[in-house]
């Protein structure tokens, strides 16, 4: 805890992250683990990891102080990945159930918040990449299936996924004949 709030003073964010994820799962006194919870919180939402957050937020805190942080960031979230209030509640549901360890229900409450947008490519990025780091890549490239926006950045998307998955022979398959102008990521 202590290496990883060096690190976010010194604004090497990605690293402070990794450690704060790592302390909490490892373990930590109440108090400490509050603190470390609150400051992963702010770490994702910086960093426009809204799915991490609002995953995270369920576990810090309640009270007033804590509600009106979790409208800012719903408010946050509308603007950002230019959605409705119901579409965050629909992937809050899906969080809620993917903690409840009950996989189809989980998926299922984030393909129709996908499904609601069917060509918003930030939101289909934000839900697969989410899907894929919590160890759901299959799920992520489930919610590909439904996207109707330009080809071209779906297949990006799906290479992303696939390279973050380990598997390059899928990733080379996807990315075949397409023009090297596109990958600017």
């Amino acid at each position: 805890f202590e290496r990883a709030y060096e690190l976010e003073e010194r604004g090497e964010t990605t690293r402070a992250i990794t450690l704060y994820e790592k302390a909490l799962k490892l373990g930590l006194e109440e108090k400490i683990r509050e603190s470390a919870r609150w400051r992963l919180f702010y770490l994702y939402r910086d960093q426009g990891r809204y799915m991490s957050a609002l995953d995270l937020l369920r576990y810090t805190g309640r009270g007033k102080a804590r509600r009106q942080i979790e409208r800012e960031l719903i408010t946050e979230i509308q603007r950002d990945w230019q959605v409705d209030a119901g579409t965050v509640r629909l992937l809050q549901k899906g969080l809620a159930y993917h903690r409840q360890r009950s996989p189809q229900r989980y998926c299922a409450f984030l393909q129709d918040a996908v499904r609601q947008h069917p060509e918003n490519l930030t939101l289909l990025t934000a839900v697969a990449l989410y899907c894929s780091q919590v160890g759901q890549p299959d799920d992520a490239m489930r919610l590909l299936n439904d996207f109707r926006g330009a080809a071209t950045e779906g297949r990006l998307l799906r290479a992303r996924l696939q390279s973050a998955a380990g598997d390059p022979a899928a990733t080379l398959e996807t990315l075949d004949g397409m023009d090297a102008g596109c990958f600017a990521w």
